[in-house]
């Protein structure tokens, strides 16, 4: 396993929380972190020390990236907002959160899936100007994404790029060592990413791309087996979490003594539930 010496993580990691002590949903969302990027990311057990911030994830990471739905989707779309994840932790510089992402968009289908150059740029424009502070994303950049995209997709898009926002300072501040089933695709992540041109300076790193499986049947049943409890366990989240971008405000001002004004103006649906409950609960 690849590690970052002197980092916050060596420091916390004689605190680390076994997964077991995590509460009974962990190893449920492990599995299913297992389908989704194809291996148990190493942060839960650091991040559980304080266990708001491991909820907080588990939270946002489903619901913003609209998780089960999204691995029914159409390739080009599905493997396109994992990309835009991807250019948005490339950008940010965010080595560990690139590497699976990355992951994420190829089991996703984007090796497999022809994807326009222009398609592509369009996409790695949207989410380089929607990650930029202060933001350069505009109505022009959304035209043009819109050209290709459903506003049902482009809003996935953009959630999954703002999550990213978060996850990319705290996994970068922390320093997190990669997963060893992901240490090849780390190596790679030093070059310019291409969806239709990917290289690597060993052979180890190319069999590794190589035997990375796009979502097929055996995906779609491993996560139908994992989903209800994983549902279940979203649904306790996010129970009694207003839905209405009227009422959120007022809810967080009793609940947190802040009102978050901004959130007026985000559509209903489980995004806006999973972000007031995450700042409910920190």
């Amino acid at each position: 396993m690849n590690s970052i010496k002197n980092s916050l993580y060596d420091l916390v990691k004689p605190d680390e929380v076994r997964v077991e002590d995590l509460g009974d949903e962990q190893p449920v969302l492990e599995k299913l972190q297992k389908i989704l990027i194809g291996a148990a990311a190493n942060s839960g057990g650091i991040i559980g020390i304080w266990k708001p911030a491991l909820d907080t994830y588990n939270t946002l990471f489903p619901n913003l990236f609209g998780l089960p739905n999204l691995i029914f989707k159409k390739v080009v779309d599905k493997s396109m907002i994992g990309f835009a994840a991807y250019v948005a932790s490339k950008t940010a510089g965010a080595k560990y959160c690139a590497t699976h992402t990355y992951s994420f968009a190829l089991r996703r289908g984007l090796k497999n899936h022809k994807v326009t150059l222009e398609r592509q740029a369009v996409v790695a424009e949207f989410a380089r100007s929607l990650s930029a502070v202060p933001t350069t994303f505009n109505y022009e950049k959304y035209q043009k994404l819109h050209d290709y995209f459903s506003k049902g997709t482009i809003r996935n898009m953009a959630y999954a790029v703002v999550q990213m926002g978060l996850f990319n300072k705290i996994t970068s501040l922390i320093g997190f060592p990669i997963e060893d089933n992901h240490k090849y695709l780390y190596m790679l992540l030093d070059g310019e990413f291409s969806a239709n041109k990917m290289k690597s300076s060993t052979k180890e790193g190319l069999d590794s791309i190589s035997s990375i499986k796009s979502d097929d049947l055996t995906t779609y049943l491993s996560l139908i087996k994992a989903g209800p409890k994983a549902a279940s366990f979203n649904n306790s989240w996010l129970k009694g979490i207003p839905n209405d971008p009227a009422k959120v405000c007022n809810y967080l001002l009793v609940s947190t003594g802040y009102s978050f004004p901004i959130l007026r103006y985000l559509p209903k649906g489980r995004e806006l539930q999973a972000i007031v409950a995450s700042l409910k609960k920190n």
